[in-house]
């Protein structure tokens, strides 16, 4: 069912071929296809009521005529008189649209009208291509008086951009390229409101009976376009010579096809043809040798690359023309003269190189440029858009290399409110990644720079912090906090220092923030505390001026809600916050996520034997997780079941510690009885295949606020084996759900470890009952909840 309501507003495109209308029409098929779209078509010039109703089919149609710019400001930015635009007011008056998408950036002026008539409707650009770079390249072609226009416009339309980008609305580009570009140019502080929207391949039909006699090189497009005529003026005076002799001993001619055709395209070269317009451009692109695009000036993504690359045929290309394609290696792309022309003679001369290039062009556009994955991709950024409420999530740290149980919780919780109209994003420190952007598990993740207020902090030090607890600040999340727009609430995984200054920001813009206490604020081992302060012993510490500025002590005391995971961690946090909205909120499991076809083969690849009872235990390896002693009690069961295996999996997060697991492998000589895997990825199905190929669970973790772990061995049908100070025990049965063993107890440990073993009826209950517990954590249920949190959280700051 269409729901989402929706304006389209674009010149007249059906009935034209060229790369602009081609992704017109892609977009006018995707939008009325997926949503109740109204099309709005700017008439700037003249057209017949044919071509015009021809732009109708499941939508309503309007039409405006646009009118000529003053003298000062770009002839490229269409502008409108008031009868016209009260037409359009009118339309939107009448029609509740949920989002008003333009078709390039011209159409500026009525974006600004529509957001003055309803600033609750979400504006979209669709930019495809930067008209000042146009204007600048071909200024910088031809610097003359004559040529003047486009110095002028270049300025012009300098201006009209950096206005215009940096404004509330959505952009989308055809390439990267195009957005880092407008991204430094116009110094945006945000893109998160940028997106790219790769063109699609155009389907064009071959008509296979149809030959061309002559052996030739295709050079096609809108001849009389700026682009296309300074890539033709190239073409002859630059490397036209360079092939001239290889033209004619070989009878090779260059087929110049293309409506418009110039005085400039008229004149006479030898092997040079002027075909101009035709029907079939398929047909002359299958029969050629190759196709070249010479562009030495362009803007946005050239279509034409993608369509030929489709069609298995060799391109020799500037990297202007390929400009945000990704096709380096995969096409010829050069940009002097002399090695475009010896690109040419390669592809000619060289059959294998030409059939190879041909290939891998062909199988990497189909991939990345089909249809279905382009408008699915356009889907995406139209959901993420429009989507009801906007959440900040800010974790400490949030990397696949060390991934944990808030990791888990902050990716379950972003994507199961998806359907809850949420769109979420997560903002944190670049602590043990490289990467300032990127998308895990379909939630976009945002890092920023920091450090910890320390004197004399050794970098050995600095990475103890990194792991575990480090307590750090960062001024250019402040910034970014501070700048970005579009932001309901704030969702704290963390508090302390980077706590503070989400706080101070929400203070000051007024936007509502909860936070979710992970462990350590009232529920905390001492031992560990004491370890985690450990590497900042003998530094001074300075921070406490910035804490004291951004009130690292008040997080908790002004948000809006405190989430708990543990009873014990509820009990407190309520006694000490009575007036405040306190919720006990258990972790959560993507149960479907486990019940995957098991792989036969993991085993085998682990050197594991297929009769071995697997014990597992999934935790980061660190001295909380208390992966020794498992170790310890493995060992003395192995001293009477020989039949045995334990199963380690984690990230490291302290590597003194796994030396001092290694070292009690190797002194014990249990290498052959122990596998570790440090390196799966999060959510992978290789990780959940550690599950499934194992037959009990053990969590030995000395201070653990809930233990998802125990979720996931559930999901698995494991039977579970946790310490008794981990959070999810308030909930458990003993000997019904799971078995419990007193915290850091050697005895405890290995008789329940030895209970599983031994009792197969135990270890059916034990899997029946937990089947049956898991589905109260199914994180749908969570999520409900949570959205509810939200709503309450946000209204209160209305």
């Amino acid at each position: 069912m269409k729901t989402l309501k929706l304006l389209y507003i674009d010149t007249p495109f059906i009935g034209f071929d060229s790369g602009d209308k081609n992704r017109s029409k892609f977009l006018y098929e995707s939008l009325v296809k997926d949503y109740n779209t109204d099309v709005f078509l700017i008439k700037n010039a003249e057209y017949s009521k044919e071509l015009l109703y021809s732009h109708r089919n499941d939508n309503r149609l309007f039409t405006i005529k646009n009118i000529k710019q003053p003298w000062y400001k770009s002839q490229a930015v269409l502008n409108f008189d008031k009868q016209n635009l009260d037409k359009l007011k009118n339309i939107i008056l009448k029609n509740s649209y949920d989002v008003c998408f333009l078709r390039l950036s011209s159409t500026a002026k009525i974006a600004d009208f529509i957001k003055s008539i309803n600033p609750k409707i979400k504006i979209i650009i669709d930019v495809d291509m930067l008209f000042s770079e146009i204007s600048n390249a071909a200024w910088n072609q031809n610097k003359s008086i004559k040529n003047r226009y486009h110095f002028f416009e270049y300025y012009k339309l300098s201006f009209f951009e950096k206005r215009l980008f940096n404004k509330d609305y959505n952009f989308l580009y055809t390439n990267k390229n195009e957005l880092e570009l407008v991204k430094n140019k116009y110094n945006i502080k945000n893109n998160d409101n940028h997106f790219v929207l790769p063109n699609v391949i155009n389907k064009i039909k071959v008509d296979e009976s149809k030959k061309i006699k002559d052996k030739y090189i295709l050079f096609y497009g809108v001849l009389n376009s700026t682009a296309n005529l300074s890539a033709y003026t190239y073409l002859i005076e630059k490397i036209y010579p360079l092939l001239k002799f290889f033209l004619k001993s070989t009878d090779t001619k260059i087929y110049i096809v293309g409506k418009n055709a110039t005085p400039l395209h008229q004149k006479k070269y030898e092997n040079i043809k002027l075909i101009g317009e035709v029907d079939d451009i398929a047909s002359y692109i299958k029969n050629s040798l190759l196709v070249l695009f010479p562009l030495t000036v362009a803007s946005g993504t050239l279509t034409r690359i993608l369509e030929v690359a489709s069609l298995k045929k060799s391109i020799v290309a500037t990297s202007r023309a390929a400009s945000g394609l990704d096709l380096e290696g995969k096409i010829f792309i050069a940009n002097k003269e002399d090695e475009i022309a010896g690109d040419i003679l390669t592809i000619c001369q060289n059959k294998q190189t030409k059939e190879k290039y041909e290939n891998i062009a062909f199988k990497y556009v189909s991939n990345n440029y089909s249809f279905s994955n382009v408008q699915e991709k356009l889907s995406t950024i139209i959901k993420d858009i429009t989507s009801k409420t906007s959440v900040l999530h800010i974790p400490r740290r949030f990397t696949k290399s060390h991934w944990g149980g808030t990791e888990n919780v902050v990716v379950s919780i972003a994507n199961g409110l998806k359907n809850y109209g949420i769109k979420s994003k997560v903002i944190t420190s670049d602590i043990l990644s490289d990467k300032k952007e990127e998308v895990i598990s379909n939630i976009k993740v945002k890092r920023f720079s920091y450090f910890y207020p320390y004197f004399n902090l050794s970098n050995k030090n600095k990475n103890s912090l990194d792991l575990v607890g480090g307590n750090l600040f960062s001024w250019s999340l402040f910034y970014y906090l501070f700048f970005i727009k579009d932001v309901d609430l704030i969702h704290l995984h963390t508090a302390k220092r980077m706590g503070s200054i989400a706080r101070t920001i929400c203070k000051i813009r007024k936007i509502p923030y909860i936070v979710t206490i992970h462990g350590g604020l009232y529920d905390i081992n001492q031992n560990e505390a004491k370890t985690r302060m450990q590497p900042t012993q003998n530094s001074f510490e300075w921070g406490k001026v910035l804490g004291f500025l951004f009130g690292s002590r008040r997080v908790y005391d002004d948000a809006s809600s405190i989430i708990t995971l543990n009873k014990k961690e509820y009990e407190n946090t309520k006694k000490n916050y009575p007036n405040k909205d306190v919720y006990l909120l258990s972790n959560s499991v993507n149960i479907k996520q486990f019940q995957i076809q098991k792989d036969e083969t993991f085993r085998n690849r682990y050197s594991i034997d297929e009769d071995k009872f697997v014990f597992l235990s999934s935790a980061r390896i660190d001295k909380q997780k208390n992966q020794l002693l498992i170790l310890k009690a493995f060992k003395n069961l192995l001293e009477k079941n020989k039949n045995i295996h334990l199963l380690l999996v984690g990230n490291i997060t302290d590597e003194d510690y796994l030396n001092e697991l290694k070292e009690f492998i190797s002194f014990e000589n249990l290498q052959d009885f122990i596998t570790i895997i440090t390196d799966l990825k999060p959510n992978s199905s290789e990780l959940i295949n550690t599950y499934l190929n194992s037959n009990a669970f053990v969590l030995a973790s000395t201070h653990e606020p809930f233990g998802i772990v125990a979720l996931e061995a559930w999901a698995s049908k494991l039977p579970l084996i946790l310490s008794s100070v981990c959070g999810i025990c308030n909930v458990i049965e003993a000997e019904k759900t799971a078995l419990v063993f007193e915290n850091e107890s050697l005895l405890s440990l290995e008789k329940n470890m030895n209970k599983i073993l031994l009792d197969e009826d135990l270890k059916n209950r034990l899997i029946t009952n937990a089947s049956l517990e898991v589905l109260n954590y199914d994180e749908s249920l969570i999520n409900k909840t949570l959205s509810n949190i939200y709503d309450k959280s946000i209204n209160s700051k209305k």
